[in-house]
């Protein structure tokens, strides 16, 4: 992971490699986008648990939820890390809850067997909201803002913004085997004006398309391809867009004029586990 230059997003890098080592339950989150789910895995990487495996859990998985741990484990256990847990049934809170219990014992001393894998949860939705309506349980909650690390956007962190769109043009450019490329001075002052609704999700969307397109070895602001601004996404210079792209565009717009996810989900008139099922099929 590249060194924040944000003071703020350093404290959470520096707060999430001290708690790496730790065994208890712990929360990201943030914005749609904004690196919970690589972050849940660097920790994973700097913890103890290296030998096994980081599995990540959605709450539309197959399978068991959890998987069960060898009976004679030697190693430590591995970090399960629960993707956008605001998602998962009351049932599968019931589950993560039941385990948590189990660590806790284990981790005690109370119970003769090994803990299970460490939690590391990931949301952007607002868990509080969901818990008051009964969605989301006040003790599985309890137990995640014990140690819960807030990710900023990438809107309130612009000194960032270049640092983590070179660091992705390497990527990419070794990917597509296209070494040396570099941002000019006006690419880089269109990067960090954008506002990036849709955070470092969107910002890795971008550097990738560039190296794809561009013929240059100096990417040039022209060629970043960003969205279109609300006010001009209905027509692309006199072409007919699908329906699909319509709907994109329109959940796009909404979603960048509300402060909340639910606020977007009400004008839009869906429950919120539609809305989230939109965005991961179109992206945004």
């Amino acid at each position: 992971m590249v060194q924040p230059l944000n003071t703020r997003m350093r404290r959470v890098v520096d707060r999430a490699r001290q708690l790496a080592g730790d065994s208890a339950p712990l929360l990201l989150h943030g914005e749609f986008g904004v690196g919970k789910r690589m972050l849940a895995g660097l920790i994973h990487r700097w913890g103890p648990r290296t030998q096994a495996p980081a599995i990540l859990v959605r709450a539309d998985s197959e399978g068991p939820l959890f998987p069960a741990p060898p009976a004679a484990q030697a190693s430590p256990p591995g970090t399960l890390i629960l993707d956008e847990i605001g998602e998962f049934t009351l049932a599968q809170q019931d589950r993560i809850l039941a385990l948590i219990t189990a660590n806790e014992a284990a981790t005690a001393g109370t119970e003769a067997r090994p803990a299970q894998a460490r939690i590391v949860a990931t949301a952007s939705q607002d868990l509080y909201a969901a818990a008051k309506k009964g969605q989301f349980r006040e003790e599985l909650l309890s137990f995640l803002m014990d140690e819960a690390l807030y990710l900023p956007p990438l809107r309130e962190r612009p000194e960032d913004i270049a640092t983590l769109a070179e660091g992705m043009l390497r990527h990419f450019g070794r990917m597509y085997h296209r070494p040396g490329l570099t941002l000019d001075s006006q690419t880089r002052l269109a990067l960090r004006e954008y506002a990036w609704p849709e955070n470092v999700h969107e910002l890795r969307n971008a550097v990738e398309r560039l190296v794809l397109t561009s013929k240059r070895s100096e990417m040039a602001a022209a060629e970043l391809q960003l969205p279109l601004a609300a006010d001009s996404s209905c027509s692309l210079s006199g072409q007919f867009l699908s329906l699909d792209a319509m709907e994109k565009q329109h959940i796009l717009r909404v979603i960048r004029a509300t402060a909340t996810l639910e606020e977007a989900a009400r004008i839009l008139r869906v429950d919120i586990t539609t809305l989230w099922r939109k965005r991961r099929r179109y992206g945004v």
